[in-house]
This record gives structure tokens, sequence and C-alpha cells, in this order.
């Protein structure tokens, strides 16, 4: 399911309104490697939903092309509130 839960968080992006181009499959690959890392730092070898909320700006922010660009912020800055809703949009595993 959590897997299922990333692939969906991808594929929004993609048709997110305010993405130029949204998160790639190596995208949700990485996202899925800072998630069990996360875990793995957390001492347990399984991935809960919240290691995947942990990564999802820092990991995905830089791999998307958002539409408008911002004179005073970068790409990221710009990125980083799109994706946050676009996550808001993806049920969570339970």
């Amino acid at each position: 399911s959590l897997i299922d839960y990333i692939v969906a968080f991808a594929g929004r992006t993609r048709s997110e309104e305010e993405l130029r181009m949204g998160l790639s499959p190596r995208g949700s690959l990485a996202l899925s490697q800072a998630a069990r890392a996360t875990a793995l730092l957390a001492d347990r070898d399984y991935v809960i939903p919240e290691d995947i909320l942990e990564n999802v700006v820092p990991v995905c922010a830089h791999r998307v092309i958002p539409r408008a660009t911002s004179a005073s912020g970068s790409p990221f800055d710009v990125a980083a509130p799109i994706i946050e809703r676009v996550l808001q949009g993806v049920a969570s595993p339970a």
C-alpha cells in the first residue's frame, strides 16, 4: 500500500496544472529509497507513511518543474508548496 501511495502521488504531480513536469519514475524510486533510509535510521526494518511524508518535499521539490517562476526564489521554493498541496489530495494509506 505504501508503494501505491508513492505511485498515486507521482501520478498526481504529472497531472497538476501548476507543474510543467511532474515527478518521474526515478523520482518515485528516490522517494521510496529515502523513506527506507529514514526507517533504518529510526531502527525499523519497515517503512511507515510518516517516513514518506518526511521526505516528500526534500526529495521531490527539485525534481519537478513549476510553470511559474519567482524572481525572488528558486524553483525549489516555488515547487515546495505545490508538492505539499498535491500530497494533501492523495489518500494516505491506513
